[in-house]
């Protein structure tokens, strides 16, 4: 007789059975790790999209590079996702040559991902883009922008929600630095334009040296913006002097690094030194145009004269350029004294005195400080020497 092997039922049943535990098993798994890959797909897909928005660092064979994705063109967060892939009423990139700068949608800024809509989630739902400011508790900074997935259980504000904010610091910043002249003092009372953009549109924003030199602007859009400055009369390096055994005269000399002629009127010098000390005679270019009658000139005192001609600089000044990526940039300094001249003045403050008026003693001007105001607002600064 032949014989034929199988199962018996309960070897039936004890398969069945530890099929069903590894299915228990084997299942919980696979939705975790389906849904891990999803949670982290989403991380990744937010932060390309805020790269699309701000850009970002990138290594190169040459160092490193910054790419400063929409806001970098358009000078603000977008109105809505959309824009990072269409126009809409944005006005279109531009250059300006006089700028050295443009502004304008240039995009697409963000490609369509593979399979599907750049704006939705892993999970088939559209990402969520506010531009309603708030707070950034952990890091006491006010964020732009907030893009947000609802994550798995597709409901909104639930702890599985997924987001990536766009902070302030990341799309706008204070910028300052120095203007000065070859041997690192820094010039007053010139004018700086910083050139951006603002909703896709080339604007400035102006400011004017203080004191030291400095220039600030504040919630400049990150980008590679560009700075122009416009010095007027500048103090020539190592010109100022006292003349006379009694080194009771001034001399110095300014120069002209304006694009446009300079008509000088009026002077006005500020020192202090002990005794109080006054000057009899203004000269410049050898021509007086002071001379002590009633009372001799002081600290603070105007003296005008008949307008004076400075001849403008024969070359016209290229953009600087500053590359603002975080909340706060010190550009290069700039210096004044490596662009073209124009014309210059040689002026002298003569016989100084320690009286006002009459008979009086000559007083030494040696290593006092002195600060000069031209009639059309142009300040110097220096310290003459022996």
């Amino acid at each position: 007789m032949n014989k034929k092997s199988g199962f018996t039922l309960l070897e039936t049943i004890v398969v069945l059975g530890i099929i069903a535990i590894l299915a228990a098993i084997i299942t919980p798994l696979t939705v975790q790790t389906v849904g891990a890959r999803r949670e982290t797909a989403a991380r990744e897909e937010l932060e390309v999209l805020k790269e699309a928005i701000i850009g970002k660092a990138r290594s190169t064979e040459h160092g490193a590079e910054f790419t400063f994705g929409f806001v970098g063109d358009i000078g603000n967060v977008p109105d809505s996702l959309d824009r990072l892939k269409t126009i809409g009423s944005l006005p279109a990139y531009s250059f300006d040559t006089t700028k050295d700068m443009g502004a304008g949608w240039r995009g697409p800024y963000i490609m369509e991902k593979h399979g599907g809509d750049f704006k939705k989630d892993p999970w088939g739902a559209d990402y969520s883009y506010s531009t309603t400011p708030g707070t950034n508790t952990d890091l006491g900074v006010q964020y732009l922008a907030k893009i947000t997935s609802t994550g798995p259980d597709l409901t909104t504000g639930t702890d599985d929600d997924l987001s990536v904010e766009i902070l302030e610091p990341e799309v706008r910043a204070n910028v300052f630095g120095y203007v000065k002249n070859t041997v690192g003092d820094g010039v007053p009372a010139v004018a700086a334009v910083i050139n951006y953009p603002s909703n896709g549109t080339l604007t400035t924003a102006s400011n004017t040296t203080d004191g030291d030199g400095l220039y600030q602007f504040s919630n400049i859009p990150t980008g590679s913006r560009t700075i122009t400055i416009d010095p007027k009369l500048l103090y020539k390096s190592d010109t100022a002097k006292t003349l006379t055994t009694n080194s009771d005269d001034v001399q110095f000399k300014i120069e002209n690094f304006s694009e446009n002629d300079i008509v000088v009127s009026s002077i006005k010098a500020d020192y202090a030194v002990s005794p109080a000390a006054y000057y009899e005679n203004v000269v410049i270019n050898g021509l007086t145009v002071f001379t002590y009658s009633t009372n001799r000139a002081g600290n603070g005192t105007t003296v005008t004269f008949a307008p004076l001609t400075v001849s403008k600089s024969t070359i016209s000044k290229k953009p600087f350029l500053a590359r603002i990526q975080t909340g706060r940039v010190e550009p290069q300094d700039i210096v004044v004294g490596r662009l073209t001249v124009g014309g210059s003045l040689t002026i002298e403050l003569r016989n100084f005195f320690d009286a006002v008026s009459g008979n009086a003693n000559p007083v030494n001007m040696n290593g006092v400080p002195f600060t000069i105001t031209f009639s059309n607002g142009s300040v110097v600064k220096f310290i003459p020497v022996k």
